[in-house]
């Protein structure tokens, strides 16, 4: 071979990047089937560049030894004499229709077809997945792992929350399906009005009540009592039925302040009337 020319000091001529090269299959492993361009000349097509879509892929259900395949060349390293091919480059890529059929907002049924602890996902077509993260699952239920809810085979209605493009990743949500309980509230009981809630937990800064399932306002301490009050415990406790009024929302961060003083002072205004 020392007599001969070395291909190697000559590949980037013969096989630049995006070159469309044909060769036989070499050998096949677990992560990748090398495939011989010509003697001397063999390149790797790593498992993740045999097909667009996601997921762990066997190379021996891809790749025989001795088939004639078609790909691209999409790396050279000369210096460790290494060959990066594709068979993935020379196929449609999926995402390019992903933005089109999946804009965010829009809905759409799916499968799921696995769940972990932090989401469920789920298939859209034969192409593309999303995640439904388990935070997205519920505006009222806070489970401990999306398999609380979910489970494999599950036909499930989503709402595309985004795409990101650079990572190939569709997000996927359920609560938005329907109106948070944050926006129902807001809009049956703007700032000012009256509403009825249950004390849900105290903490040494005011009281949180329970106005709709899955929906907390806060009572500061300051807004407890005319009197000054040193510990929210001596006005109310977890669990007492109470009128509040609203005083404030937050939209950015969903909160809303509340004012039990405030809901007193205005009861007692109309019992006088």
């Amino acid at each position: 071979k020392r007599v001969g020319e070395d291909p190697w000091e000559t590949i980037a001529e013969h096989y630049p990047v995006g070159t469309t090269v044909t060769g036989k299959v070499a050998a096949v492993q677990s992560f990748g089937a090398f495939v011989q361009l010509q003697e001397g000349i063999t390149g790797l097509i790593h498992a993740q560049e045999i097909s667009w879509g996601r997921g762990k892929k066997k190379v021996e259900d891809h790749f025989r030894v001795g088939d004639t395949v078609n790909c691209q060349v999409i790396e050279i390293d000369e210096e460790k004499r290494r060959l990066a091919l594709s068979l993935r480059q020379l196929m449609r890529d999926p995402w390019q229709e992903v933005e089109a059929r999946y804009p965010p907002g829009s809905k759409h049924k799916g499968v799921v077809t696995r769940v972990e602890d932090f989401g469920a996902f789920v298939k859209l077509d034969e192409e593309n997945e999303g995640l439904l993260h388990v935070g997205e699952m519920s505006w009222t239920e806070r489970p401990n792992s999306a398999t609380d809810l979910f489970k494999e085979g599950d036909e499930v209605k989503v709402v595309i929350l985004g795409l990101d493009g650079e990572r190939r990743r569709i997000s996927l949500g359920v609560k938005q399906l329907t109106a948070s309980p944050y926006e129902k509230f807001a809009s049956e009981h703007p700032a000012g009005s009256l509403a009825k809630g249950k004390v849900s937990r105290l903490v040494g800064f005011g009281a949180f009540v329970e106005l709709l399932p899955g929906l907390e306002g806060l009572i500061h301490i300051s807004e407890l009592d005319e009197q000054r009050v040193d510990s929210p415990e001596r006005v109310v406790r977890v669990g007492d039925e109470i009128t509040v009024k609203v005083l404030e929302f937050a939209p950015d961060k969903k909160r809303i302040s509340l004012s039990l003083k405030d809901a007193v002072r205005a009861l007692e205004r109309e019992n006088i009337r």
